[in-house]
């Protein structure tokens, strides 16, 4: 049923990008950037994996080998613009562990589209759409071990109007879901829908002050004790400390009622970020989020996370860019249908990549990808340690 709702989010809306509900969605921006209007880049690289199935026991390593093409669109200027990005690539393991396929998927598309209907009212659509198997920290929506191959997409509209020079009101609904091919991890299948109302206040030239309301239903395919609803009551602050670095801040409380047994609770709930950008040549951000948590629920009933990353990409020489990327999980799990003892996973996850320009379209590219979880659950635990070397071809 989620895989069906997904796909028809996925053909029934005609805009959108990759902001919404998840990691994403915290201290978003839409600074518009001018792109050269259509490109296609053409991806091809060979990598080693330490523990592909994740597992504490058993670890298999594998090499691999990827293939893939992107295509991305841009049109308008700041206030009506419209981006549009579309990925596919599979990988092939020379060695796949024992009751794991040999091949693997990934596809992505995201949409991004804002018009402004006139100087007072600003329409907004973001939409993202992704098939693949490795769980992606920043966006933070699936379970922090490879899995099977998993659907996740979400649509976030949102209305922006101001009612007088100081104040303004965004008022969105975002519709988030996720799916997995296999019936081990199907009991995280869910849709989640959130109703928000902002109210914003321009303090000065570089601050605003921001109180948000939202309302979070969350519907289960198998796992129907965790259906719940949330109330969000939440105070903010989004503040430019210069033209290149600016920051976000939403602080309060999330009431959910769940639809089982699970008793209803209350909870303080924490979203931030810093974003800095320097053209096209640095952009750096910091996240952070603490809340009851949908993403894992590890076989327990309730999750409470916190999770806190940076990403950076530098373009170091006129050839030469490199890229790194850094988070930690805290995951609480408690309310276990089979009493047993309440749990807690902690992630470190990583990257560090280079990118050199042999020529005027054609790069060379290495990655070094490195996650460790550590659980109450022995079964839980494990490390994981990847590396590519690859060749792209932009036209």
């Amino acid at each position: 049923m989620k895989k069906i709702a997904i796909a028809t989010l996925a053909l029934g809306l005609t805009v959108s990008a990759s902001k919404g509900q998840g990691l994403l969605s915290i201290g978003a921006n839409r600074d518009y950037e001018e792109k050269i209007p259509f490109s296609v880049t053409l991806a091809s690289s060979v990598g080693w994996d330490s523990n592909m199935n994740t597992t504490a026991t058993n670890e298999t390593e594998s090499g691999y080998w990827q293939n893939g093409v992107s295509a991305t669109y841009a049109a308008g200027d700041k206030t009506n613009h419209l981006s549009v990005g579309a990925h596919y690539s599979n990988i092939w393991y020379f060695d796949p562990a024992p009751g794991t396929e040999e091949t693997y998927n990934n596809a992505r598309v995201t949409l991004d589209y804002v018009t402004q209907i006139s100087p007072r009212l600003t329409i907004s659509d973001s939409f993202y759409l992704a098939y693949e198997t490795e769980p992606d920290f920043l966006i933070g929506a699936s379970i922090n071990r490879r899995t099977s191959q998993y659907t996740y997409g979400y649509n976030n509209l949102a209305v922006s109007y101001a009612w007088a020079r100081r104040f303004s009101t965004v008022t969105g609904y975002t519709l988030t879901g996720i799916s997995y091919d296999d019936e081990v991890n199907s009991s995280q299948d869910h849709l989640e829908h959130i109703f928000s109302q902002q109210f914003r206040y321009s303090v000065s030239r570089m601050t605003t002050g921001t109180v948000d309301y939202r309302y979070k239903m969350t519907d289960y395919d198998n796992n129907t004790d965790a259906e719940s609803t949330s109330h969000y009551l939440l105070a903010g602050i989004d503040h430019s400390f210069s033209p290149l670095l600016a920051g976000s801040l939403r602080v309060g409380a999330e009431m959910r009622d769940y639809d089982g047994p699970i008793s209803d609770e209350t909870r303080p709930y924490l979203e931030g970020s810093l974003n800095y950008r320097a053209g096209k040549n640095t952009m750096i951000r910091w996240y952070h989020f603490l809340g009851a948590d949908d993403s894992d629920y590890a076989g327990f009933q309730s999750s409470y996370s916190y999770k806190t990353g940076v990403s950076m990409q530098h373009q170091l020489t006129e050839r030469l860019a490199g890229n790194l990327a850094l988070h930690y999980l805290n995951q609480q799990f408690e309310d276990s249908p089979y009493d047993v003892p309440d749990q807690t996973d902690n992630t470190f996850a990583g990257s560090a990549g280079v990118d050199y320009r042999l020529w005027r379209n054609i790069g060379l590219n290495a990655t070094y990808w490195y996650t460790n979880t550590d659980s109450d659950n022995e079964f839980r635990t494990y490390e994981r340690h990847r590396i590519s070397l690859g060749l792209t071809a932009t036209f």
